[in-house]
C-alpha cells in the first residue's frame, strides 16, 4: 500500500501536471534555454517529459505487479522454470553451497516470463541476444507496450532472435539482489539446456540497470570458472547500453539530490550489504572477463558518462577486450528511449556499430 507521503506527492503531481507541462513547453521555446544547443525543440520536450514521468514513478514508488499471463504478446510470451537441480549435479552444487546465488536465504529461484522478438522461434535459433531491460531495478518491463521498439531494432541489426526475460524487480517482496541475478541465470540456462544453444551463439545484453545485471552475470560466471566450480560457460560477448555502474551514495547523488528518489538502490541492496559491493557497483570493482569481449555504448550528455568512461579505462587496465561507443549529444539510455526522445537514428547507429 502506498505511503501517506507517496499519496500526498501523487495528489500534488497530478494537480500541478498541466501547469508544469505548459511551463516546460513555453520555457524551452528559445534555443538558449535548452540544455544542449544541438537539440531540437521536439527533442528537448520529449527528454524533459520522459524524465518527468520516470521521476514521478520513482517518487511515488509505483508498483505494477508482473504476471505470467500472456497478453498481446501471444505465443511470443513464454514461461521459464528455474534450472532443475535434480538433473544437474553442477547446478545443484551451485544452489546447495555458499555462493552469491545463495547469499540471501529468503531469495530463491522462481519461474519467470520472457518475450521473444521478432517471433517465437519455430526451431532452434542460430543465435540469440539475451537482453535485460533497464528501470533502476524497480520499473519498466518486457511487455510490447513498454519495450517493443528497441528489441525489434536490435533483432534486425543483429540478424538474430532477441529474448527479454521478465526478471524480478526489487520493489517486490523478497526480490532484492540476488533475485535478478538468479532470474538471469534461469534464462541463460534455458537457452543452453532447453534450446540446446552453444554459448558462442548467445550474446548477453542490457540497458541501464539491465547492463548492471549483465555485468553481475559475467562476474558470477567468471568467478565460478576461476574457482574451478563452473556449471555454465561464458557467452560469446556482452552489449552494455548506458550501463548503471555505481550504486554507492556518490553515484546516487549524480541522479538526484533528493534521497527519496534512491528507491531502486534501497530496494535492490540486501539488508546489511554495502552499496559498493562488487556485485552491485561494477565501477571500482573491475575484473577480468577471461577474453569475453564487451561493447559499451554511452551518451556523452548523460549523467553517468564519467562513470562509464572510468569503467572502460578500469577494465582496459585489466587487459579486457572492451569497445567504447560514445554518442554525441545523447542523454541516458537511447537504446530504450531513442524513439521517445527522438534519437532513433543515433540509437540505431549505435546498435549497428
Amino acid at each position: 500500500m502506498p505511503s501517506f507521503q507517496a499519496n500526498l506527492y501523487t495528489t500534488f503531481a497530478l494537480t500541478t501536471l498541466l501547469i508544469r507541462i505548459i511551463g516546460t513547453l513555453i520555457y524551452y521555446l528559445p534555443r538558449f534555454t535548452r540544455p544542449h544547443k544541438t537539440w531540437t525543440y521536439r527533442q528537448v520536450i520529449a527528454v524533459r517529459l520522459y524524465s518527468l514521468g520516470l521521476n514521478h514513478l520513482t517518487a511515488i514508488q509505483y508498483h505494477a505487479p508482473k504476471t505470467l499471463t500472456p497478453r498481446r504478446e501471444g505465443d511470443r510470451f513464454i514461461i521459464i522454470s528455474p534450472p532443475d537441480t535434480t538433473t544437474s549435479d553442477q547446478l545443484a552444487l551451485h544452489y546447495s553451497r555458499s555462493s552469491i546465488l545463495t547469499s540471501v536465504p529468503s531469495i530463491s529461484p522462481v519461474p519467470i516470463g520472457a518475450v521473444w522478438h521478432p517471433t517465437l522461434p519455430s526451431s532452434k535459433p542460430a543465435r540469440v541476444v539475451l537482453h535485460f531491460h533497464g528501470g533502476v531495478y524497480v520499473v519498466d518491463g518486457v511487455r510490447l507496450n513498454i519495450n517493443g521498439w528497441s528489441p525489434r531494432i536490435l533483432s534486425d541489426v543483429m540478424k538474430s532472435h532477441v529474448m527479454l526475460p521478465q526478471y524480478r524487480l526489487s520493489m517486490e517482496e523478497n526480490a532484492s539482489f540476488p533475485a535478478a541475478l538468479e532470474d538471469g541465470i534461469t534464462a541463460y540456462v534455458y537457452l543452453l539446456e532447453n534450446l540446446g544453444l552453444e554459448p558462442q551463439n548467445i550474446i548477453l545484453s542490457g540497458d541501464s540497470a539491465g547492463g548492471n545485471l549483465v555485468l553481475s552475470m559475467i562476474r558470477y560466471l567468471v568467478e565460478e570458472k576461476t574457482k574451478g566450480t563452473e556449471a555454465l560457460p561464458l557467452s560469446a560477448a556482452a552489449l552494455l547500453w548506458s550501463p548503471w555502474l555505481d550504486l554507492t551514495e556518490n553515484g546516487a547523488r549524480k541522479v538526484d539530490q533528493h534521497p527519496r528518489r534512491w528507491w531502486g538502490i534501497r530496494r535492490v541492496t540486501p539488508m546489511g550489504w554495502k552499496r559498493g559491493h562488487r556485485f552491485l557497483s561494477p565501477l571500482g570493482n573491475g575484473f577480468r572477463t577471461l577474453e569475453m569481449p564487451i561493447f559499451l555504448q554511452a551518451g556523452m550528455e548523460e549523467v553517468f558518462f564519467e562513470d562509464q568512461v572510468a569503467f572502460v579505462e578500469e577494465m582496459r587496465r585489466l587487459r579486457n577486450d572492451i569497445e567504447f561507443c560514445e554518442v554525441n549529444d545523447a542523454p541516458h539510455d537511447i537504446f530504450m528511449a531513442g524513439n521517445v526522445v527522438k534519437l532513433e537514428k543515433e540509437a540505431e547507429e549505435a546498435m549497428e556499430s
